[in-house]
């Protein structure tokens, strides 16, 4: 549910909220070993502090990220359309 919430912080323009959920649901994450749903939440968080001009975090972020979402989602190709999707939604959020 805080990955769900802090996607919709990010797209309301509530970066910081998402981060804070964010950072609550990665332990839980990684205890169930669930690498598409680490990644997922580790990419909003990289969204939220892109959003946040944190731009250096977030690339670190993003790229701590691959081979979870690699693991987790398959191909490249689906790791790329999972990062577009979350940046979509930081777009939505900076038009509030």
């Amino acid at each position: 549910i805080d990955m769900q919430m802090a996607a919709i912080a990010v797209a309301s323009g509530q970066p910081e909220q998402a981060v804070l959920l964010a950072d609550r649901a990665i332990p839980v994450v990684q205890r169930a070993e669930n690498s598409a749903l680490l990644a997922t939440i580790l990419l909003i968080k990289a969204q939220a502090l892109e959003m946040m001009g944190r731009t250096a975090e977030a690339d670190r972020l993003r790229l701590d990220s691959r081979a979870h979402a690699r693991y987790g989602f398959g191909s490249d190709a689906q790791v790329r359309a999972r990062e577009r999707e979350i940046a979509a939604l930081g777009l939505r959020g900076t038009r509030g």
